[in-house]
């Protein structure tokens, strides 16, 4: 099996989803949903983690992006999930935000194996969110 088909396996194990190709990239999207009605929380849709990589190298690391929606008070608890957790953030990593639909759409982009930037986003969404949809 070539290492980017690993590389695919092991992130739709790890975030509970099929890939799908779009131009190049293999792209997995999981719906996250929150315990709250919709009228206490502006966001009356699913959350959505969009999750892709691109340019995969013989090395094993990729060009990975994740588009988080996140409610407000998920926030900082993400931000300090992904600092504090086990796999350290590469050098080659940048994130931004903006609010949309009353919350927070965080994008992060990231040099590293595919597995360990899946692996990060998955354990820290699974510690701040008691509803991750698998």
């Amino acid at each position: 099996m070539k290492l980017e088909e690993t590389a695919v396996r092991q992130v739709s194990l790890l975030l509970n989803t099929g890939p799908e190709a779009e131009a190049g990239k293999r792209v997995f999207t999981i719906n996250r949903t929150t315990a709250e009605e919709p009228a206490a929380n502006p966001i009356n849709h699913p959350f959505l983690l969009g999750v892709s990589f691109e340019q995969y190298q013989e090395d094993g690391t990729a060009v990975n992006e994740a588009e988080i929606f996140l409610r407000t008070e998920d926030y900082q608890r993400f931000i300090t999930g992904l600092i504090e957790h086990e796999y350290l953030l590469p050098a080659n990593y940048r994130q931004w935000k903006e609010e949309k639909f009353g919350g927070i759409c965080l994008h992060m982009e990231a040099t590293e194996a595919p597995g360990l930037f899946a692996a990060r986003l998955a354990a820290v969404l699974r510690k701040i969110s008691s509803e991750f949809d698998r």
